[in-house]
């Protein structure tokens, strides 16, 4: 799905996940593969063990790759995935992204978390998750082209999950993978 390449994926300036969330997901080791693209594109997502719990990340298409660290944990009965961005430079800041596990079996399903629900969210509730609003540098003067990034602590991250994971559309459709 090439939405998962194109920016579309909403930014933390902290994680999702305690220490004491984190768990170990030996079966997502390997490359998995998106369905090809129309135009013969295929994304790849492989997981690598950097550590006990934590993964190296590497998506990537024909024309764009990103790198991540990874951590599988779990809110309840709920396994999730969240990256953070390896590069660092001069104007880029690492931030943290959501992703649900939905199946990890023969196939890996992933769900991530819906931007549009959260930015829509944040604007009719502005006080109730921290957040701060980067002004789009193509619309300047349009404040509702901002981009809405959580700076909330993860404790309330994880509140907000809690309060929203059965809400439709608090998640985008799953991503299908294969090995």
């Amino acid at each position: 799905m090439t939405v998962l390449l194109a920016g579309c994926w909403q930014k933390s300036a902290n994680p999702f996940y305690t220490a004491k969330d984190v768990v170990a997901e030996p079966k997502l080791a390997g490359t998995w593969m998106e369905e090809q693209e129309p135009d013969g594109n295929r994304t790849t997502w492989t997981f690598a063990a950097a550590s006990d719990q934590r993964l190296d990340v590497v998506v990537q298409n024909k024309s764009e790759k990103y790198e991540f660290e990874g951590c599988v944990f779990k809110l309840g009965e709920d396994r999730f995935l969240d990256f953070e961005g390896k590069t660092r430079g001069v104007s880029v800041i690492p931030t943290h992204h959501l992703f649900k596990i939905v199946e990890l079996g023969g196939e890996l399903k992933l769900a991530a978390l819906n931007t549009d629900w959260v930015q829509k969210w944040l604007r009719k509730n502005p006080s109730a998750l921290a957040h701060i609003a980067i002004a789009d540098p193509e619309h300047r003067e349009d404040r509702e082209k901002d981009e809405l990034v959580l700076t909330a602590d993860t404790k309330a991250l994880q509140q907000f999950i809690r309060e929203h994971l059965n809400d439709k559309d608090f998640f985008l459709e799953a991503t299908v993978l294969k090995k």
